[in-house]
């Protein structure tokens, strides 16, 4: 028998929440390993890297400085550049390989079928996606001109702000976050088509484009809901450790027993947090997935186009 295809499902923001929510179920437990291990090595490799690369420009800025001391403050200045570009690429890398993984397991699960890694395909798939996010910091760029520009006027004017102007500023930056945020709902399928379509750079920006364009505020609403609800759940989670902690401090005070129960809570928080941030990894990459699919499905007949490749591969 072949497996069973996705069926139409409109484009409403619950049910939409409740096929993505469904496609993690199905793939939770593979969601998950993938993710400690996609962020247990990112950690090492970060750890690494930025640990050589801190000594070596201190041991540097040390013969530097100890020559002129009037080149700090430029020092300064090239050691955060530095840093920034060797961990930049390693956080795209980063973030290339989780989504690939992710993405590529969603799919698998919206399909209904085995959910399992495919090693393979990830090198490849990674590469894509590096190419996608690059083109989406492109097409960002006024966006983050306009911010470095308020964040260097901030530094340059600092305490000189009144009060009144310094509401004016915190509003503007806050507007233009939200004007971000809208306007990423742009490329928001981006990269589910470098993954999915196996395409390059900004094609992967105009087919996004394609397939919200219609629907935008729709698709949109859909984003900030799920946002929403991963924080509400992560920051109750998180909320009852904290306040067992104070229920804990207030009771024991610094006993013996205060000391160790706090220290045991302390640990289970941190074991809970670290799964948290396996768990929630998946999610962004799950929600992308399901929407793509489901915009293919609502405008080009995806699952009919599919059932029919699987129809006649089960009849050869």
């Amino acid at each position: 028998m072949p497996n069973q295809t996705p069926k139409f499902f409109p484009i409403n923001t619950a049910e939409v929440l409740d096929k993505a929510v469904d496609v993690y179920k199905k793939s939770f437990l593979k969601q998950l390993a993938y993710s400690a291990i996609i962020q247990v090595i990112s950690f090492m490799l970060l750890f690494i890297v930025g640990f050589v690369a801190i000594i070596i420009i201190t041991l540097t800025a040390m013969d530097v400085f100890a020559t002129d001391t009037s080149l700090i403050g430029g020092g300064v200045i090239a050691a955060v550049v530095i840093l920034a570009l060797i961990f930049l690429p390693l956080i795209f890398l980063w973030q290339a390989f989780a989504s690939a993984g992710h993405i590529l397991l969603a799919k698998q699960a919206f399909y209904g079928e085995r959910v399992k890694i495919s090693v393979g395909e990830l090198p490849g798939t990674a590469l894509r996606i590096i190419t996608s996010i690059i083109a989406q910091l492109i097409v960002s760029l006024p966006f983050l001109g306009v911010g470095g520009l308020v964040f260097w006027f901030l530094w340059s004017v600092g305490d000189n702000l009144g009060g009144v102007s310094m509401a004016i500023v915190v509003i503007f930056i806050v507007a233009l976050f939200l004007a971000y945020w809208i306007f990423t709902n742009v490329f928001a399928l981006s990269i589910a088509v470098a993954v999915y379509e196996k395409r390059y750079f900004m094609s992967t920006i105009t087919r996004s484009w394609q397939l919200v364009k219609g629907e935008f505020w729709k698709i949109f609403a859909v984003r900030v809901l799920w946002f929403l609800v991963v924080v509400a759940v992560t920051a109750s989670l998180q909320g009852i450790f904290s306040i067992s902690s104070t229920i804990i401090s207030t009771f024991f005070g610094t006993t013996f027993a205060g000391i160790v129960i706090g220290g045991l809570l302390g640990l289970v928080s941190f074991g809970v947090n670290m799964v948290l941030s396996f768990a929630t990894a998946p999610l962004e990459g799950i929600l992308q997935a399901t929407i793509y699919f489901n915009q293919r499905i609502k405008k080009e007949g995806l699952d009919i186009e599919v059932a029919l490749e699987r129809l006649e591969k089960h009849v050869v």
